[in-house]
């Protein structure tokens, strides 16, 4: 595993969509966290080169992205050159190199993602022993294009002025960005005893923090991203008079 990170990073820059959950540094957190038991790694080359990493997980005979259920976003690493033969061949090689497993999921693929192109041209058949069924469909709001419009319309709700002038009457609110890794850590028990607090009033139940796995995790993330960088994590407080 810890040998594909170059090529890795090499791959995920070349991605259209260069989502942080698909970074080696998110799997390295996973793999960190949860172990490295059930890692189901396909690598294809092409001139010597690696030119796609198909990084799957099995867990109870089903076969799921590195980071899943924790990425909003997932795919296959893999240049611009990349065919739908290609592809075949790494699902080929996850199912010769282990028969434990009797499904493989592709979960949270954006439109836009390599993987969903290559799956979703119509001239494009796995065949048999496969059959590809679609899931559920998730609306997304795309702002690229006019975010002042959309998210002026988001703001000009009922419900976010209501809650504006909710926390106007409990005094000034003071918004902060920690840019250091200490400073984060030494506020992720508060996040997620508020999260614990949040999910226990609206479902009776813990919710994901409730499991330690899942608290160390986040902690493995402060360490893998820069709070400068390319992790952004806010702090608000109330000051009353």
């Amino acid at each position: 595993f810890h040998r594909l990170e170059l090529d890795w990073n090499r791959l995920w820059k070349t991605s259209p969509r260069r989502e942080i959950f698909t970074t080696f540094a998110w799997a390295r957190a996973y793999v960190r966290t949860y172990g490295a038991d059930g890692l189901r790694i396909a690598v294809g080359r092409r001139k010597g080169q690696i030119s796609a990493i198909l990084p799957m997980r099995n867990g109870a005979g089903e076969l799921r992205f590195i980071g899943t259920p924790h990425s909003d976003y997932c795919d296959l690493l893999c240049d611009g050159e990349t065919t739908f033969a290609e592809l075949r061949q790494l699902i080929d090689t996850l199912a010769a190199g282990d028969r434990s497993w009797k499904r493989m999921r592709f979960d949270n693929l954006s439109e836009r993602s390599r993987l969903y192109q290559l799956l979703s041209k119509a001239e494009f058949r796995l065949g048999l022993p496969y059959s590809l069924r679609r899931g559920h469909q998730c609306p997304t709001v795309i702002a690229e294009d006019n975010p002042e419009h959309i998210f002026g319309d988001l703001l000009d709700k009922e419900n976010p002025r209501r809650c504006e002038k909710r926390m106007a009457t409990r005094g000034t609110l003071d918004c902060r960005h920690l840019e250091s890794r200490e400073q984060v850590q030494a506020q992720l028990d508060v996040f997620f005893d508020q999260h614990w607090i949040r999910r226990g009033l609206a479902t009776g139940s813990g919710g994901m923090f409730a499991d330690e796995r899942n608290r160390l995790f986040f902690r493995n993330l402060v360490e893998e991203f820069d709070p400068a960088g390319a992790l952004r994590f806010a702090v608000d407080r109330k000051s009353v008079g």
